[in-house]
């Protein structure tokens, strides 16, 4: 966001950001109730729109033809966020292809999408964990990113499912912190950042953390996001003891030693240590090694929003534009008309 701490996380913008146009909730009783709106709000906003959920299915029946081209009986399975409904208006659609065979897969649906589809903006990747085909449909402008008979995204997806399902605030929160953390370059697990996956782990845990709290105190109150929301962000951007505290979310939920699972790294000892509930042995968060700066940003945030939230004038203050740049979003406001 432009102007700020560079070393709280922020990226730092030369020019001036547009005044952002969200500002819709005009009544309400207190500021963590105008947040809990603001929230309702802008997952509105980001929401895809009818146009953009049809050129998505046309991206991904345009890729279902090349990878028929190559091989008549191989699919095409859609997973991450489009499975989830979990998408920014920047996401990229993830597809796993089974059934293909032959030397220089990736190669090969490659040059097949290169005639048809991509014309120059393909991208293979081989060298990575998970090797990848990325590119951009020409006809809707739509990034994909094509992975072949990895079966642990649709597993994920399903499970990520289940989780919003029993969790109504899930979603919300995570559509929140995918867009802060994009603004600030710290989504991407290959540039030290929390991931998708990550980021939604480590809500799922907090709220359940919380839900376990409420039934200990026998005082469950109705679900604010906008409490929730600074919650998240004093726990992992203050309280949160990165250093000696793993996470686990299956069973309900549980924080474990480090030390007791193998997954505290000398060299990188505040590291965040999350259980893959697919796969046990593996940890999650071991790749992001900026969670140093998603924590700052987490707290910088906490404090911004406290401090609006306190302030005389909160009635006509866009609380989230605290913690958001929602300039960005000033077109699908537009669009959108009236919240």
């Amino acid at each position: 966001i432009p102007g700020e701490d560079a070393a709280a996380g922020y990226v730092s913008i030369a020019t001036a950001a547009p005044v952002a146009a969200f500002n819709p909730v005009k009544r309400a009783a207190s500021p963590l109730t105008k947040l809990h709106d603001e929230i309702l709000a802008y997952c509105a906003v980001v929401a895809p729109t009818d146009a953009e959920r049809v050129a998505r299915d046309e991206t991904i029946a345009t890729l279902e033809k090349a990878v028929a081209a190559v091989w008549p009986r191989a699919t095409a399975r859609v997973f991450g966020s489009s499975l989830t409904r979990l998408e920014l208006p920047s996401s990229d659609v993830d597809v796993v292809v089974f059934g293909s065979s032959g030397p220089s897969r990736l190669r090969a649906l490659a040059r097949e999408l290169e005639g048809t589809a991509a014309r120059g903006s393909m991208e293979v990747v081989e060298t990575a964990r998970i090797p990848l085909v990325k590119y951009r449909d020409a006809a809707t402008g739509v990034d994909v990113d094509v992975s072949f008979d990895v079966e642990s995204g649709l597993r994920t997806g399903r499970l990520v499912r289940r989780y919003m399902a029993e969790h109504a605030p899930l979603r919300p929160l995570v559509l929140v912190l995918k867009f802060f953390l994009a603004q600030r370059g710290l989504n991407e697990t290959f540039t030290g950042g929390v991931g998708s996956f990550l980021l939604q782990l480590m809500v799922v845990s907090f709220l359940q953390q919380r839900y376990r709290t409420d039934r200990a105190t026998g005082f469950a109150s109705a679900p604010n996001l906008g409490a929730l929301l600074l919650e998240l962000l004093e726990l992992y951007g203050r309280d949160f003891n990165y250093a000696v505290t793993g996470i686990s979310v299956r069973r309900n939920g549980a924080y474990f030693p480090k030390r007791e699972r193998g997954w505290q790294y000398p060299s990188r000892p505040n590291l965040i240590a999350v259980e893959n509930p697919d796969d046990t042995s593996f940890d999650v968060g071991k790749n992001s090694y900026n969670i140093g700066r998603v924590k700052r940003a987490f707290e910088h945030a906490h404090q911004r929003l406290v401090v609006a939230a306190a302030a005389d004038d909160w009635r006509e203050t866009c609380l989230l534009g605290k913690a958001l740049d929602l300039g960005v979003l000033n077109d699908r406001v537009a669009a959108v008309g009236d919240l």
